[in-house]
């Protein structure tokens, strides 16, 4: 049976939660939905769990398992190589796709011809939640719709698409999703606004995202997306959108991390506060010169 939409899952020591994920994404709708584990370098048993389903489910499930460690976007790339399907989804070893996921933006991307679906998504973390609606905004360009763009879970990309105009997701490990996103968008794809939430992100404490100096890959992501803008020759129309996400990605979620999540609620309290500098000295270069320092010409 020919593949509709392939979903696209790296895995990297997520044993404690890929049987939830996969139980979401096996019940799947959409029957003729492929599912590709990326297996990237994991060492906690998660390896053993995708080879298991890649044999429980032949033709369902596809198996990429690169030499060695990639990180989370070179080893969706790698995933979107192996997928068969007409379009592109992805989803999160650890986070909970809703069951209809990939059938409501598959419909979407048929009823509006679209080359890109934006659907809604929902947050948990600890106790709380809340939900961010794919929804029109009379006024507000949809570049500018940070809220829906960053995420990559909560779309649907036809593949050819993709292909044809080189969208590929960074090497580095930080806001690599919204960067491959935002290239999409600068691509002027068809897109179709999906109303529906069909993914709940989980937002773990003991994360990369936790780290100070992880959060200079960020600054990464956005020189990859600055050099993409450039070629294309749409940076200035996206200035102001760049402008905003260097503000939201190197200076204001990290003063968050540092003021909430380790002064405030203490993880990696003394780690963080000790790489305050080090990491203003990272963002000074990245400002002055476009990228940080030792990231390269």
């Amino acid at each position: 049976m020919p593949v509709t939409v392939s979903v696209v899952v790296p895995v990297r020591n997520a044993s404690r939660y890929l049987a939830q994920a996969m139980e979401s994404l096996l019940a799947q709708t959409l029957a003729d939905a492929e599912i590709v584990l990326v297996d990237d370098g994991s060492d906690d048993g998660s390896g053993e769990m995708c080879r298991a389903y890649a044999r429980e489910h032949p033709g369902r499930v596809t198996l990429v398992t690169p030499a060695s460690p990639v990180g989370t976007g070179r080893a969706r790339q790698l995933g979107i190589a192996a997928a068969s399907g007409e379009y592109v989804a992805f989803a999160d070893a650890d986070d909970i796709p809703a069951p209809d996921m990939l059938e409501a933006l598959h419909h979407a991307a048929l009823q509006h011809g679209a080359d890109m679906v934006i659907a809604g998504y929902a947050v948990h973390r600890r106790a709380t939640s809340f939900t961010v609606l794919a929804d029109e905004r009379p006024g507000t360009p949809l570049r500018h719709r940070t809220d829906i763009l960053a995420p990559v879970w909560n779309k649907l990309f036809r593949k050819d698409f993709l292909l044809a105009n080189a969208i590929t997701f960074p090497a580095s490990k930080m806001f690599e999703d919204g960067v491959f996103v935002y290239k999409a968008l600068a691509c002027e794809p068809r897109v179709a606004l999906c109303p529906r939430v069909v993914y709940t992100y989980i937002r773990r404490d003991h994360s990369v995202s936790s780290d100070i100096m992880m959060r200079c890959e960020a600054m990464d992501s956005l020189a990859d997306l600055r050099a993409f803008l450039k070629k294309r020759g749409v940076f200035r129309d996206f200035l102001a959108v760049y402008a905003r996400l260097v503000f939201l990605h190197c200076v204001y979620y990290p003063a968050c991390l540092v003021g909430i999540d380790s002064v405030w609620h203490g993880h990696r309290r003394m780690e963080n506060l000790r790489n305050v500098l080090p990491y203003l000295r990272e963002l000074l270069c990245f400002i002055m010169t476009g990228r940080r320092s030792g990231a390269g010409a």
